[in-house]
């Protein structure tokens, strides 16, 4: 083609793009434009280019070389090349508008999706004249006397749908021993905390141990780890200073909301 000619031709005879402009009178822009193809020299230039190269306009044009070059035929074969380039514009202008409206027709979709959700109600569940939006677990508040503390979020599978097709599911696993578990300090080492869910749930079980389980070799825990369970009827539990509590609580179908969820926090006795 005639743009990697130009190109190779240039590369052999050691010009830069910038000197090519200058003894040419052009921009370097240009002489850029016509190696990438994106535009071709007249005939004229193409003479003064094969003159600058020290080649014949046929052999510029990649043809085989021939006693004399005439105007009208270097006239032709740059019309070939405007045609062939013009016809790969309007096929780069055909695909563009083609994934330029794919682009549009996905936004369009997703706009309608989005409130078509609202509309049904998707992203809140009542809880009395106010309404929640849970795309992921409702938090928990433990709270004893004046002290509460927001318990740390560990491992979860979390499911919010409507009109019984499923529109998001988020889940995490988190390692007890990776978390910051927040600490209520209690003035007794045994009394009574209360658990502030933000959503109801169906049910509520508590396992615990004893804190020193922390300052363990992780590699042998499983085996020194002694879990033991803890009183609670869902809203408030039966806790001890100097243990870790992991509430598991779960949601069947509140609502539109379902979901296994663990949460953990530990009590220590103020000194």
């Amino acid at each position: 083609m005639l743009s990697d000619n130009i190109k190779a031709l240039r590369k052999s005879r050691g010009f830069t793009q910038e000197e090519v402009a200058v003894r040419l009178h052009v921009v370097r822009q240009t002489v850029s434009k016509w190696e990438k193809g994106l535009s071709v020299p007249d005939a004229e230039m193409l003479q003064r280019l094969a003159e600058l190269f020290e080649v014949s306009v046929n052999q510029l044009l990649g043809a085989p070389p021939v006693q004399e070059e005439s105007i009208s035929d270097v006239a032709e074969q740059l019309a070939r090349i405007n045609e062939q380039l013009a016809v790969k514009n309007r096929r780069a202008r055909r695909i563009w508008r083609v994934a330029a409206g794919v682009l549009i027709a996905f936004v369009v979709l997703n706009l309608l999706f989005i409130l078509l959700a609202v509309v049904l109600g998707f992203v809140g569940t009542s809880t009395g004249s106010e309404s929640m939006a849970l795309g992921e677990p409702p938090i928990l508040v433990v709270s004893f006397e004046e002290q509460q503390v927001t318990a740390a979020l560990g491992t979860y599978s979390w499911e919010y749908q409507s009109g019984g097709a499923v529109l998001g599911t988020e889940s995490d696993a988190a390692p007890l021993y990776e978390m910051d578990i927040p600490v209520l300090s209690v003035t007794e080492e045994d009394v009574t905390v209360s658990l502030l869910f933000e959503m109801t749930p169906d049910t509520v079980s508590v396992q615990c141990w004893d804190d020193s389980f922390w300052e363990t070799d992780w590699d042998n825990v499983s085996d020194l780890l002694v879990v033991q369970t803890a009183a609670t009827d869902g809203e408030t539990m039966e806790a001890r200073a100097g243990y870790v509590y992991q509430v598991t609580a779960v949601w069947k179908d509140a609502e539109g909301y379902s979901g296994t969820v663990n949460y953990s926090f530990c009590l220590e006795l103020a000194e």
